[in-house]
């Protein structure tokens, strides 16, 4: 078992431990709605979208490709000034 897992593992039991020790169905009621928010957040950082590596990786190759394939076919695309005003 890793150093990670047995802390997670320890705080866990701190975390009941203290639970099993409240007497109050309001207090628990409350930490419960606490809980479901915190997991809540959690799923949702999760979930959020990212670019991973391969994907920007593919982004750039076809930029490439796009601006390699106009230099051969003689089209001028767009410079950095037009795409300025254009945003």
């Amino acid at each position: 078992m890793s150093t990670s897992t047995i802390n997670l593992e320890a705080e866990k039991m701190a975390l009941i431990d203290l639970i099993n020790n409240v007497n109050s169905v309001s207090v628990i009621k409350s930490l419960k709605r606490s809980f479901d928010r915190t997991i809540a957040t959690a799923l949702k950082k999760d979930a959020e979208e990212y670019i991973s590596k391969e994907e920007i990786l593919e982004g750039i190759r076809s930029a490439l490709c796009e601006v390699k394939e106009s230099q051969e076919k003689g089209i001028k695309l767009m410079d950095a000034k037009q795409l300025l005003n254009e945003l």
